[in-house]
């Protein structure tokens, strides 16, 4: 009787294991890939929920010097400073009103036409270019696959006006985004993916290219006070 009661705990284990285990699609193009993404972060509904992503962050530039970094990324906006002591560089973008402004307390720049297009399709949505593609005017071409740090991703060229990211790479087992490089050539490179908030999203903690973003700490959906977006 104790061999048939073990037996049968251990087939229900092995059932809620698989049961959990998230299905992704057959890859046979560049959106299969983008819908396994999405499904790694828990599905289109949840992504869509969350209007405002936060972090609180450490930046290391090149001669390894250390400030702190706080970033909102809206719907329609973009917010982040960072600096230490004293020093503090401010960057908004406020898409509603199409205007954006970067200081340092001393002086401000206002963004003009093409930065404007920049902030527009790469600074604000944190997920918009994948759950949006259509509306946003974003197409994907699947270039097949590299190495990336000894992980088997998929390469995926980005096809939208003013983009920052042009090619995107995808941990082929996770859907991690763990490259990014932009239409300049600048590389950016994403690791130590961690679940954050209630749905548990896997997001990176670790951005590295010449400079360092070490994340402390996501927030999905915090207050924020919209006229910090004002030019000072």
């Amino acid at each position: 009787m104790k061999l048939v009661f073990t037996l049968i705990i251990s087939i229900l284990l092995v059932y809620i294991s698989l049961c959990s285990q998230t299905i992704y699609k057959e890859i046979k193009t560049a959106q299969d890939v983008i819908d396994n993404f999405i499904i790694s972060r828990g599905g289109k509904d949840i992504l869509t929920n969350i209007k405002i992503v936060k972090f609180e962050a450490k930046y290391y530039n090149k001669l390894n010097e250390v400030f702190d970094m706080t970033r909102f990324i809206g719907k329609d906006f973009y917010y982040q400073f960072w600096g230490s002591g004293d020093f503090k560089i401010t960057t908004a973008y406020d898409d509603k009103n199409n205007s954006g402004w970067e200081g340092d307390g001393s002086s401000v720049i206002e963004f003009k036409d093409d930065l404007l297009k920049d902030y527009h399709n790469n600074s604000i949505n944190y997920w918009g270019n994948y759950i949006s593609a259509d509306k946003r005017g974003v197409s994907f071409i699947l270039k097949g696959k590299d190495t990336i740090n000894n992980i088997e991703a998929y390469v995926i060229e980005v096809n939208i006006d003013y983009a920052y990211e042009k090619t995107l790479y995808f941990d082929a087992k996770t859907y991690d985004i763990i490259r990014r490089i932009n239409h300049l050539g600048y590389e950016m490179n994403y690791s130590d993916y961690r679940p954050d908030g209630s749905p548990g999203i896997p997001m990176p903690h670790l951005f590295y290219s010449v400079d360092t973003i070490k994340v402390i700490s996501y927030e999905f959906n915090p207050k924020f006070d919209s006229n910090l977006l004002k030019k000072p």
